[in-house]
């Protein structure tokens, strides 16, 4: 049996240390630094994007996804959590992102797209071990900042 998590705090802190490594690494376009926290069943359901499961195909979908981004624009994201929740060796983050980006071609200099998103970790061994899984799961939500209800019918997670 799984030792009992006796520090919440702990892992919410490092929950968001990740979320803080993923900015980073997507500011910098660093798919790789992206990739090194996957979980090797990790999911990533983008949308207009079909969904991408396994490391394999997550890390080839970040790879392509960071160089055309970084190739058209000059982009900065923010991740903000509004909640964090550990359940038993799982942990949920809901939260935000927004970006903004600026063509490298000219035209707009800027503009600003907010979405809401889950994320999904696997929590290893005892919170007070300080070791903490990989992301497993993000789902950002179509629609500006609102919730995931947002998504038109047919095309939610639940819809399936």
């Amino acid at each position: 049996m799984p030792a009992m998590k006796t520090d919440t705090q702990t892992d919410v802190r490092q929950i968001e240390e990740i979320l803080r490594r993923i900015e980073a690494a997507e500011n910098a376009g660093d798919a790789t630094a992206m990739i090194d926290l996957l979980a090797e069943d990790a999911v990533i359901m983008a949308p207009d994007q079909p969904v991408q499961e396994g490391k394999a195909a997550c890390a080839a979908f970040l790879t392509d996804v960071i160089a055309s981004l970084f190739e058209q624009f000059d982009r900065r994201i923010a991740y903000v959590s509004a909640e964090v929740r550990v359940i038993g060796e799982y942990a949920f983050d809901r939260g935000s992102f927004a970006f903004t980006v600026a063509p490298r071609s000219g035209g707009d200099t800027s503009r600003e797209i907010s979405r809401r998103c889950v994320s999904a970790f696997g929590l290893q061994g005892s919170s007070t071990s300080g070791s903490l899984g990989t992301l497993g799961v993000l789902i950002p939500c179509r629609g500006a900042v609102g919730n995931c209800d947002e998504w038109p019918k047919g095309e939610r997670p639940s819809d399936a």
